[in-house]
């Protein structure tokens, strides 16, 4: 057998042997389990407990990934931190830290969960965030009418420019022509004189007129709507309910890292001892 082969066989652990060592150290080994969980137990009571409050809505007015984006927008969110007396974090990191705003898959809703210090503080994050989020989404519709109206009102007036140009063109032309004013106010172009021109111009008044009045009804249909206009939120299931009982830390989460973090090293403990005990060099 050749000098290597025998080093290699040399390096290699034994488990029977390395059981021995673990229990020649199993005072230590059970020790440092023992320190590592009683540790881990304490800081799961003594860390800082976080509660949460949630509430899922629905909102008619806004497609869900806009409301989630108004939700979000330094107009809610900052009234919230205010209330707080939270003025030296961003937006931002609020929103990271005390709120998880999502849209359920395939669906029109939105779940907002707020994470507080107490019950109270998660709730009120909650009721302040859709206080807020309603005024918000009343400012938007109002902010959508306007500028609907404004457009309304430009393109109405071209429309009406339009039609009377095209009026003044066929009653022009019914002048010159000596047509009767009946046939050039007329939107019967099938009964008209056999005149091209005549019933071009008679059509593109009529098409005009048409796309004038048309323009007419949407307006009018946008300045009702914009009176009727109001906010729908509507809460799907559980209103925003008091919760006692924290979320974080999770205790017995934190007690079981502890005991296999305790494993862990007391396995490296004795394989360090086993190593030292054999000669074996460890940084092979």
């Amino acid at each position: 057998m050749s000098v290597d082969n025998v080093q290699d066989n040399e390096d290699v652990i034994d488990l029977r042997k390395f059981f021995k060592v673990i229990m020649e150290k199993r005072k230590i080994f059970v020790a440092i389990i023992i320190l590592c969980t009683f540790i881990a137990t304490i800081v799961a009571f003594v860390m800082p407990k976080t509660y949460q409050s949630n509430t899922t809505i629905r909102i008619k007015t806004l497609t869900a990934a806009k409301g989630i984006e108004l939700m979000k927008s330094a107009e809610v969110i900052e009234p919230v931190m205010d209330e707080l007396n939270l003025s030296g974090i961003s937006t931002a990191k609020f929103i990271s830290s005390n709120l998880s705003i999502v849209n359920p898959r395939n669906t029109d809703l939105i779940s907002v969960t707020a994470y507080g210090k107490t019950p109270e503080e998660a709730q009120a994050i909650v009721k302040a965030v859709l206080d807020n989020y309603a005024v918000a989404i009343d400012e938007y519709n109002e902010d959508q009418n306007a500028s609907t109206l404004d457009y309304l009102n430009e393109y109405m007036a071209e429309a009406e420019k339009e039609m009377k140009e095209a009026e003044n063109k066929l009653i022009a032309y019914q002048e010159q022509k000596g047509i009767p004013l009946a046939y050039a106010i007329s939107s019967d172009i099938d009964n008209m004189p056999m005149d091209a021109d005549f019933i071009r111009l008679s059509r593109d008044r009529k098409i005009a007129l048409e796309k004038y009045i048309h323009l007419m009804k949407i307006y009018e249909e946008a300045k009702v709507g914009e009176k009727q206009d109001a906010v729908e939120i509507s809460t799907v299931g559980e209103a925003n309910t008091l919760d006692e009982t924290p979320v974080k830390p999770n205790k017995k989460i934190i007690i079981a890292i502890g005991f296999v973090l305790g494993v862990m090293i007391s396995l490296g403990y004795s394989l360090f001892a086993y190593c030292r005990k054999y000669g074996i060099n460890i940084l092979n």
